[in-house]
């Protein structure tokens, strides 16, 4: 547990958090591997923020996807939303944060169709009661220079103190953004990684002679000219 963190959310200090920041980059940043960076990022979180659950949705086409969850998240990695589908979809789709205090709070966000509950069957259950939920998009800069949303992550059930509080929640934001610059470094560097095999993979079949002479002119025009 970070002890700069620990002082900076448990008594909503407004101290210099750039060592917590430093912390925290010190984690995350420069680790390229998509399945080792996201079991970094899950523990960031949780220490950081002091919550018993923590998940990461990563944006697939029209879907957000599971791919890391830690306590009970655990039990739906690999489970989906459409985007605008529930509150996580929602936050997928409209790049909006939620600070849910309490399960009153929950349940008016129920009747209102933005908390669906989809998988709480699953991930909650007699024995493991939801308290509270922070929620925020994963959000970069793209070529254009617009936002673009990566993925959703959340943090669930404070585990000293009552909810996450105000404090936590711009913490949180400012950690966001940088597990969003690790994710997306990671990101190009596993479409680089792939673009760089199917190259190779080229020039062996090329040097292999295994293709024809109008398959060759093909590939050569498609990765070298």
């Amino acid at each position: 547990m970070h002890k700069s963190t620990m002082n900076l959310t448990n008594e909503n200090s407004t101290q210099d958090i750039t060592g917590v920041l430093a912390q925290v980059a010190s984690d995350v940043v420069g680790e390229l591997e998509m399945d080792k960076l996201l079991p970094k990022i899950l523990k960031t979180a949780m220490d950081t923020l002091q919550a018993e659950v923590c998940s990461i949705y990563l944006r697939k086409g029209d879907k957000l996807e599971c791919v890391a969850g830690e306590g009970f998240a655990q039990d739906v990695v690999g489970k989906k939303y459409n985007l605008g589908e529930g509150l996580t979809g929602t936050i997928g789709l409209k790049g909006e944060a939620y600070n849910i205090k309490s399960r009153e709070e929950r349940d008016i966000l129920v009747k209102k169709g933005i908390f669906s509950g989809k998988y709480d069957n699953i991930q909650w259950g007699q024995d493991r009661k939801f308290r509270n939920l922070l929620a925020l998009p994963l959000k970069i800069k793209n070529d254009k220079l617009t936002n673009e949303i990566l993925g959703v992550i959340k943090v669930e059930n404070k585990t000293h103190g009552d909810c996450f509080t105000d404090a936590d929640e711009q913490l949180f934001k400012i950690i966001a953004n940088v597990i969003t610059l690790a994710i997306g470094n990671a990101k190009s560097h596993e479409k680089a990684e792939r673009q760089s095999r199917i190259i190779s993979n080229a020039l062996a079949d090329i040097a292999a002679g295994s293709v024809g002479a109008v398959h060759r002119n093909e590939l050569l025009h498609t990765y070298f000219i």
